[in-house]
């Protein structure tokens, strides 16, 4: 599993007397700030379970040391991040931020380094990352934080890299940096490096379940199926409950077209989920394996069973999200009025949402593009230009590379339906590459020029993009395939 999301996690060394805090007694390390030592040890021992990834561990003792010193920022910094729900995680991070007057500079920046990010400036989230880098030099983890935001929010690969070379410079011991190179290296598509990062990450923690998982991913994504299953049983061995390997092994059983056991094993992980949560990453899981196999009228239904758990546990931002996937996932199947109910709803949930204000406008602007795209596939390509225009406008001020990144799509598909071919090829080689679904218009575009050498290069990247847990690409890895052997056949004429 990717530290996306985990990459955050804070690990830090020994302390020294401040007032009647405690922080640390190297200036070249990130501190912790507590006001009880016996907190402060607990937070380490969470720490090393949270980088081994034995979660619900590090869950119990973070809440331990919180009892002990209530206003222990870093506590629940990192506890925010091993939520499995946005709702939590946003909650536990508030209450980060609400501690954060009487801490290090340092941990102030780790802290408002995410808000950054979850608000969506990544202007002032890099800001933050580069102070931690001049003020503790010699911290890996600062390199480690500043490595992953060029990987994940850049795709600056080559940069990510060199960051996270510096941060296993300083110690070599540090695992986290072998995961995300070798993320970094797939994404380069060095699938070599990358195998080599999680040999080298699997032997620093061999009983943690995250390396199995790591390398199984990448194993799937180089169609090595079988032996990627393998390894995510491995991950299970070590941890029963570690959910991502049951998405795996159901998405190698969907690449193989084993449909049948990949319902069953995500059936299994839906029955012994421990939560809400789990279980609404096991039907997201579920819909993802309908798509794949070409049934969107049952994976919506299984959508509306996740909104129905979240309604139920008034999470009104995933409420939202749901139903902006069963309005993607409407279109695909022309029922263009229930997509615009669809995405009307999620907008309307959006703004009654308890969630900040500037992430309320980051999430918002998503109705614009769904809007903007819904009008294009009904043929109003007037109506698509307008909302589209609206798009570009309102992700100016914040400068957002995904947000980017998906104009270009956006500009792609309106070319494309304009019959601009150059113009669109143009603009999906700026959309994001990670994603197949860019890929397939791509080709798309190329087949439309007239360019079939090119058109069969990029539908066999989307066919063979082998990404986990993505519904995107579950929508159009068959139309790849079919487009290929199309083209394959005409050529051969």
């Amino acid at each position: 599993m990717s530290n996306k999301f985990l990459w955050f996690i804070v690990q830090i060394s020994i302390l020294w007397l401040f007032s009647f805090y405690i922080t640390s007694c190297t200036s070249d390390k990130i501190p912790i700030t507590s006001s009880s030592g016996k907190a402060r040890e607990l937070f380490i021992e969470a720490r090393d379970l949270a980088d081994k990834y034995h979660q619900a561990q590090a869950r119990e003792l973070l809440h331990k040391a919180i009892e002990l010193d209530s206003n222990f920022a870093l506590a629940y910094y990192q506890l925010s991040a091993l939520q499995t729900s946005n709702k939590e995680f946003l909650r536990y991070l508030n209450l980060a931020k609400s501690h954060i007057e009487k801490i290090s500079d340092g941990e102030k920046w780790l802290i408002l380094a995410l808000d950054a990010r979850v608000n969506g400036f990544p202007d002032k989230e890099r800001d933050y990352l580069e102070r931690i880098i001049a003020d503790y030099p010699h911290d890996e983890r600062g390199y480690s934080f500043l490595g992953n935001f060029y990987q994940f929010v850049l795709q600056d690969y080559k940069t990510a890299e060199t960051y996270y070379l510096k941060a296993l410079e300083i110690n070599p011991e540090f695992s986290i940096p072998y995961n995300e190179l070798g993320y970094n290296y797939r994404s380069l598509g060095d699938y070599s490096r990358a195998e080599e990062s999680f040999k080298k990450y699997i032997k620093l923690v061999p009983d943690s379940p995250n390396p199995y998982d790591s390398y199984a991913e990448l194993l799937l994504k180089m169609g090595e199926y079988d032996v990627s299953i393998e390894m995510y049983e491995k991950a299970l061995t070590i941890d029963p409950y570690f959910i991502n390997p049951h998405v795996g092994i159901a998405t190698n059983l969907m690449l193989k077209r084993d449909y049948k056991e990949a319902r069953r094993e995500l059936k299994e992980f839906y029955l012994k989920a421990r939560d809400d949560d789990e279980r609404r990453f096991a039907l997201v899981a579920m819909a993802i394996a309908l798509v794949d196999e070409g049934k969107i009228e049952e994976a919506i239904m299984i959508l509306k069973k996740r909104f129905d758990l979240a309604k139920s546990n008034k999470d009104t931002s995933a409420m939202a999200g749901d139903m902006t996937l069963m309005g993607f996932l409407a279109q695909e199947i022309d029922a263009y009025d229930q997509s615009r109910a669809y995405f009307e709803e999620s907008a309307r949930l959006l703004r009654i949402s308890g969630l900040d204000k500037d992430i309320k406008d980051r999430l918002s602007r998503g109705y614009l593009f769904n809007r903007s795209r819904l009008a294009l596939f009904q043929g109003y390509i007037d109506q698509a230009k307008v909302y589209a225009r609206k798009y570009e406008d309102d992700i100016k001020t914040a400068n957002l590379p995904q947000q980017v990144r998906a104009l270009h799509t956006l500009k792609g598909l309106i070319a494309f339906y304009q019959n601009s071919y150059d113009a669109a090829i143009e603009e999906f080689k700026q959309s994001d590459q990670q994603n197949a679904y860019n890929l397939f218009w791509l080709a798309a575009s190329y087949e439309a020029a007239n360019d079939k050498e090119n058109a069969k290069v990029f539908y066999k990247m989307a066919a063979n993009m082998n990404t986990i847990f993505d519904i995107a690409y579950a929508t159009v890895r068959t139309k790849s395939e079919l487009k290929l052997a199309e083209l394959e056949a005409a050529l051969a004429d």
